[in-house]
């Protein structure tokens, strides 16, 4: 269990507490050390949880509702859907947010009466959250965050998928999808807006020397088409009624048209640069869907099922 993860588990198992409780109890229970408890206590008190320590042979923690200081008036499923909220925060790996996703958890189910806590810890039980689980580094997150905040442009080395390479940008926000975190910015090599997996930046450095461009909050960002002044070129498919079982749907949005026997046709105008990204989604479906146009998928995916045929040999 990671340290997050105990300190929410923690969390929620002091708050259950009806009485006083020692630093030894809470160790057995979480099988850990009274040393290590006791920093985990110290934490989530830092964090904002009342509770209050009594020193001596019979001493111990007690959580101390009447030193709360918002009166937040909550029903147990409203409190759930904000620490729900939090808690996706939390399944993105790495996040700029964890520390403090986990900070505002404890201190909303702090403010809350012991009666709703219950109630809430009983409907949590019957959720789970489940995300596209990825394991990688992002050293760089918090520093393009802070630099979309300072509008400060950044040199960068970027490792796409063809090759490393030194870029400028200008960044405006993060994005966060599909269990990567991506850069919202302008790419000055592609003369264009672009998305950029934050995991393949290797190096970075601000020019404060550069004037800033014009910046824009995220939600206007996302209405524009950070393709648009690149080549496009149209996606027309037919989709079987079980391929559309095995495709992500997430990577054509509203591209679909369905019809009453759980087939599809897509159709979608996708950046030319993006030919192979698409074979790679197509190839795998075989026989379930045929690919109309353009013919430079048609040929992509025909190259990359030969280059599979070429390994088993005739």
């Amino acid at each position: 269990m990671s340290k997050t993860d105990r300190l929410l588990e923690l969390m929620t198992t002091v708050t259950a507490q009806d009485g006083r409780f020692t630093v030894q109890e809470m160790a057995d229970r979480f099988g850990t050390s009274r040393r290590t408890m006791l920093r985990d206590l110290q934490t989530l008190s830092a964090m904002g949880l009342p509770l209050a320590a009594s020193p001596g042979p019979g001493g111990g923690y007690l959580l101390v509702y009447a030193r709360r200081q918002v009166n937040l008036s909550l029903l147990a499923d409203e409190a759930l859907a904000l620490i729900l909220s939090y808690e996706s925060a939390l399944q993105d790996v790495p996040s700029p947010f964890k520390n403090s996703s986990v900070c505002a958890i404890t201190k909303l189910r702090a403010v809350l009466s012991p009666e709703v806590v219950r109630e809430l810890d009983r409907l949590r039980e019957r959720i789970a959250m489940v995300s596209v689980k990825r394991v990688y580094e992002a050293p760089y997150l918090s520093d393009l965050l802070r630099a979309s905040l300072d509008q400060v442009h950044l040199r960068i080395k970027y490792d796409s998928r063809r090759a490393a390479s030194e870029r400028l940008i200008f960044p405006y926000g993060l994005i966060s999808g599909l269990g990567f975190w991506y850069c919202a910015c302008y790419d000055y090599k592609r003369e264009a807006n672009a998305w950029l997996r934050v995991d393949r930046i290797t190096e970075l450095e601000r020019a404060e020397e550069l004037a800033p461009r014009e910046t824009m909050p995220m939600s206007e960002w996302m209405q524009l088409s950070p393709d648009a002044q690149q080549q496009m070129v149209k996606v027309n498919a037919s989709v079987t009624a079980k391929g559309m079982k095995e495709l992500d749907w997430s990577d054509f949005a509203d591209a679909f048209t369905h019809n009453r026997n759980g087939s599809a046709t897509i159709k979608k105008m996708v950046p030319a640069s993006s030919i192979d990204f698409y074979a790679r989604i197509f190839l795998p479906l075989g026989c379930e869907v045929v690919v109309k146009s353009p013919p430079e998928l048609v040929a992509a995916i025909c190259a990359k099922a030969q280059s599979v045929l070429s390994l088993y040999g005739k």
